[in-house]
């Protein structure tokens, strides 16, 4: 069976056989969460298609780097919540003041709608 990870803009981001799905699944479990996975049973790889629109592929000029590591990386919002635990357990005399001011706005919102669970 083949198949392709086609990411929310229609842009394929992977394709290959069923064997390789398992190992690509586990070396980015991230990416999964924004792609969908488009199964082409025996038909064959579209190679060279870039895009896949309306279950047909479609030929477009590749896409720049920033594109696929924009997919890749966590989203945004997980990498502001590390990146604000870490400013805050820091102590405030090594803070910028207009660090200081966002951290404790970002904690009071946190505060205020707190994660469940």
């Amino acid at each position: 069976m083949n198949y392709l990870i086609v990411g929310p803009d229609g842009a394929i981001r992977r394709m290959g056989r069923a064997a390789d799905l398992k190992s690509v699944r586990d070396e980015i479990p991230h990416y999964f969460k924004r792609c969908a996975l488009v199964e082409l049973g025996s038909t064959p790889l579209p190679v060279g298609a870039t895009h896949w629109v309306d279950g047909q592929p479609e030929y477009r000029m590749q896409p720049d780097v920033r594109d696929y590591r924009r997919m890749a990386y966590p989203g945004i919002g997980d990498q502001l919540d590390v990146i604000w635990r870490q400013l805050a357990a820091l102590p405030p005399a090594l803070l910028l003041p207009e660090t200081q001011q966002m951290l404790d706005r970002v904690t009071q919102i946190k505060q205020m709608y707190p994660k469940e669970g």
